[in-house]
């Protein structure tokens, strides 16, 4: 009768190269790659409405589940219109400065502001979750200013 002999054990050596170091690679890339994709912040210099390119400002307040919708619409589109030179703001409504703006405005929580280059109030959009309407509304007021 024949004895088995014991299975070779695998240690940290004999694992090829490429898997020591090419995952951890290939997860570092990835996770660089999706911060990349993460929507950047948004100034809140209001003075920037008025400064020559269209602007949308919205009127952002932290706690109205309706604002977190349109800063998620406003996301979709924001890409295509900022290689069209719009400007994105935000109105806090946690800031004394944001606060005043809307007020001026006539502008409640989740309402995205459109400027033409003047600083022109040109459209209004309230508390839209749809990045079509967002799109739509913002065509119109490109459109009408060219």
């Amino acid at each position: 009768m024949a004895v088995a002999e014991p299975k070779a054990h695998r240690t940290a050596t004999s694992t090829p190269a490429w898997r020591r170091f090419g995952v951890p690679v290939a997860i570092v890339i990835l996770l660089v790659m999706a911060v990349a994709l993460l929507p950047r912040g948004y100034d809140t210099d209001l003075g920037k409405v008025g400064d020559g390119r269209f602007a949308v400002v919205q009127v952002f307040d932290k706690n109205f589940v309706q604002s977190e919708q349109l800063m998620d619409a406003i996301n979709e589109i924001r890409a295509r219109y900022e290689r069209r030179g719009v400007n994105f703001l935000v109105a806090d409504m946690g800031t004394d400065q944001g606060r005043a703006f809307a007020q001026a405005h006539g502008a409640a929580s989740a309402t995205a502001l459109i400027f033409d280059p003047t600083g022109k109030e040109v459209g209004a959009v309230q508390e839209a979750s749809d990045p079509a309407v967002l799109s739509a509304a913002l065509d119109r007021a490109l459109a009408a200013g060219d």
